[in-house]
């Protein structure tokens, strides 16, 4: 599955929060993740047969969620594939023509067009909306798989387009599972879709941080842009600039970024159970969070985690910190 060290480390921290809520029997019948990211947490708990809902801004972590977290019995068929790789005309191959020699090759960029234009086209995944969102997480790791080859220059690859796209298509039905229950992906604000959560939920709040979805990673920034069909993006114009303070906006002060996250909590307040993830990359410090939150309701459980990243031939890690609280 595509992902970030950060994806990572929230499913090391979901498997944590999962079994020491069981050892203390508190039960919950949702678990919510209203910045879902690629969905790695909301996926732990869907495969623990809970019912899920996944929330994120951005298109490409929304379609991601919807091919593994909303979809539970659709999967891409051979035929499928080939209507991917259907050959198009050449508008449809220059569609990213400015990302050619740059971040990918110009071979690269004209299936990127062509794939673009096939899923969009294609009658059966404009009908099914899950199937459109396993071929779009199909090409999202693709290109992931060619950005890793081209970091410091651009590199032939072992595999042509066609074989990685075709394994990637094989890896997303992997993917797929059936708990049962109807889970739900969302592409709104998360402030919207709070409120309405049931009070016995779990709600996994592990926000953007200060410099807000400035700080996204090329390749979710080029997911997004493929996924949008232009060749750029300003990232910080997703969230309505009338709407600041909010959480993904940027941040010059950590007082304003407490005053957005403070308002998310109160739109939580009847939720029962919060949990609340920390790291150095939020730009404020564990105290002022931990200050927040108990301002609030009671923290039951505080944890700390050290996890390691390579990097660069060598390790380096980052300090996770995770705060649970319920109401009494």
């Amino acid at each position: 599955m595509l992902m970030n060290a950060l994806d990572s480390s929230k499913r090391a921290l979901g498997g944590w929060l999962w079994q020491e809520l069981t050892d203390a029997q508190i039960e919950f019948t949702l678990f919510c993740d209203p910045f879902a990211g690629s969905g790695r947490a909301s996926l732990f708990f869907k495969r623990r047969g809970y019912q899920v809902f996944a929330c994120d801004i951005l298109q490409s972590h929304y379609w991601r969620n919807r091919a593994l977290i909303e979809n539970s019995s659709d999967f891409l068929t051979p035929e499928h594939y080939q209507a991917l790789i259907a050959p198009t005309d050449a508008g449809a191959q220059a569609l990213f023509q400015t990302w050619a020699d740059h971040y990918v090759t110009k071979e690269e960029v004209a299936w990127l067009g062509a794939w673009w234009q096939n899923i969009n086209t294609y009658p059966e995944f404009q009908e099914n909306l899950n199937l459109k969102g396993l071929a779009y997480t199909a090409v999202y790791h693709t290109l992931n798989y060619w950005l890793n080859y081209n970091q410091s220059y651009l590199q032939p690859k072992p595999l042509p387009a066609q074989e990685v796209l075709k394994h990637y298509v094989q890896q997303v039905n992997h993917f797929v599972c059936d708990n049962q229950m109807p889970n739900m992906s969302y592409c709104m604000d998360a402030y919207q879709l709070v409120p309405d959560l049931p009070s016995d939920s779990l709600i996994w709040i592990y926000p953007p941080g200060m410099s807000g979805l400035r700080n996204t990673n090329r390749k979710t920034e080029l997911a997004e842009c493929w996924t949008r069909r232009t060749p750029q993006i300003n990232l910080e114009g997703v969230i309505d600039a009338d709407t600041y303070p909010k959480l993904g906006q940027p941040f010059h002060d950590p007082d304003t970024y407490l005053r957005a996250l403070s308002a998310f909590l109160d739109k939580c307040q009847h939720i029962r159970l919060w949990v609340v993830g920390h790291n150095d990359a939020m730009g404020i410090s564990m105290e002022q969070l931990e200050e927040l939150v108990s301002q609030k309701r009671t923290i039951w459980k505080k944890a700390l985690f050290e996890l390691p990243y390579p990097a660069a031939g060598d390790t380096y890690s980052d300090v996770e910190t995770v705060l649970v609280a319920v109401v009494e």
